[in-house]
């Protein structure tokens, strides 16, 4: 997997100290869905430092899960797919929060298309690759390699930096891009190497 520099120098380091914590993994996703809503109510409230501060958390809590199993420590089936859930809604709350923002202390044109573009992007994204997994993965190895845009420290990064220079149109802006680009890539690359079209 194209890793996003971000992930790879600032995120997998934090992850790791964050990792040493005697945190329970349910704790972390509890965190994880109060600081997303807390982004979101922020960047809502025009709030642009402290929303974007909460998305730099919410990111590293997405990230721990992660870090956790390539220490050999991976979570329980359920707690995995809970904290996937978890962080679709907290994706969501983000968003939403961004795009409040951008209607309320923003000059650009319709910023709630913007944000519901943003939205569909970043959870067809995830749809896509879960569904795509499930239907060709097994077996066969990665059935599409994966670009940095599909993660979704890519979108929260994007989220940040939208939340602290007060720009979040454009953050969602950019969000929706990433998200459609890395799916069209996903479909484009089974489409020419003729991947899952057999019967």
């Amino acid at each position: 997997m194209s890793e996003a520099p971000f992930a790879r120098f600032v995120l997998r380091p934090a992850a790791r100290a964050l990792a040493g914590t005697p945190a329970p993994p349910g704790v972390v996703t509890v965190l994880l869905a109060v600081f997303a809503c807390g982004a979101g109510a922020a960047l809502a409230d025009g709030r642009v430092a402290a929303g974007g501060a909460a998305i730099a958390m919410t990111t590293l809590l997405a990230a721990l899960p992660g870090e956790l199993a390539r220490q050999g420590k991976p979570g329980t089936p359920f707690g995995n797919v809970l904290q996937a859930v978890a962080g679709r809604y907290a994706e969501a709350a983000i968003l939403a929060g961004m795009t409040v923002h951008a209607v309320r202390f923003e000059d650009w044109p319709r910023p709630e298309v913007i944000g519901g573009l943003a939205l569909a992007a970043s959870l067809t994204v995830a749809y896509a690759a879960a569904r795509i997994g499930a239907s060709l993965g097994q077996g066969r190895g990665s059935p599409a390699p994966v670009s940095f845009l599909e993660a979704q420290e890519t979108r929260w990064a994007i989220a940040a930096v939208g939340a602290f220079s007060g720009q979040c149109y454009w953050a969602l802006v950019a969000i929706a891009a990433a998200g459609g680009l890395a799916t069209t890539w996903r479909l484009a690359y089974l489409r020419l190497r003729r991947i899952g079209l057999e019967a």
